[in-house]
């Protein structure tokens, strides 16, 4: 064999190489992650009467910017057999959503659908609906609207939420979180009826700071979240909105 073929053969091994590492390094379209908190707390109102949540689920990424996904938590609708649902409000929360995310420019775009499922409830409560939604990013802070044309609850009016999330890294240590989020609508207004400013109107403000820490391949979070509710705390702690601390642990696959 001549020195030419020699060093074709060795640059085609080479690349026969260099392509199996390349393909064994490439990013899984599949994602899954799993978390525990002490609260889970969905625009300002605790989903679980202020106890832990054990929280997972899973995302495909098509390299076309399509996706769809799949997340689960139990919850707290009132379901310990002594409030005004009995047995029959809702204890799991299982969201399945999908979307398409594209740049435009120096800006991320985001547009999709999210079911929120509550398996097990009372049909008659509704809690189950859907939303559409539209997001933009730039850098660490991005903005997101929601619109339900159904709100949860046995309304049927709109329900619509602004939001404005930051991520902020710090000395390379740790990452400083904020979160702002605006709810507005009929939808809103009657199904928190029984919090005084709700009742008086139609939307209220949430808020969350915090900071999280990656390590040993984990992220550790902790938070402080609340709302512009007046009355914050009902009976039982069911759907309470007072401000209060929260803290997780979470893993990504």
């Amino acid at each position: 064999m001549s020195q030419f073929s020699k060093k074709v053969l060795a640059a085609a091994v080479l690349a026969s190489l260099s392509g199996v590492a390349f393909a064994e390094e490439a990013k899984s379209p599949v994602a899954a992650n799993i978390s525990v908190t002490n609260n889970y707390v969905w625009r300002g109102f605790s989903q679980t009467a202020k106890q832990m949540a054990l929280q997972g689920g899973f995302d495909y990424a098509h390299g076309s910017g399509f996706y769809v996904g799949f997340w689960g938590s139990n919850v707290n609708f009132g379901n310990d057999g002594t409030g005004t649902y009995g047995d029959k409000g809702a204890q799991l929360e299982a969201d399945v959503y999908g979307g398409y995310k594209f740049k435009a420019g120096p800006v991320d775009l985001d547009l999709g659908i999210m079911t929120y499922n509550y398996p097990g409830s009372d049909s008659a409560l509704k809690y189950n609906f859907q939303e559409l939604y539209a997001g933009i990013g730039w850098g660490p802070v991005s903005a997101k609207y929601s619109y339900a044309n159904d709100f949860q609850g046995t309304t049927k009016d709109e329900g619509h939420y602004l939001e404005v999330n930051g991520t902020f890294e710090v000395a390379k240590v740790l990452n400083v979180i904020a979160h702002i989020g605006y709810s507005f609508g009929d939808g809103v207004k009657t199904q928190y009826s029984s919090y005084s400013n709700s009742a008086g109107g139609s939307s209220y403000i949430d808020y969350k700071v915090g900071v999280t820490k990656d390590y040993a391949g984990f992220t550790f979070g902790a938070a402080y979240t609340g709302t512009d509710v007046d009355n914050e705390e009902p009976a039982g702690k069911v759907g309470s909105a007072k401000g209060m601390p929260v803290i997780w642990v979470a893993r990504s696959f």
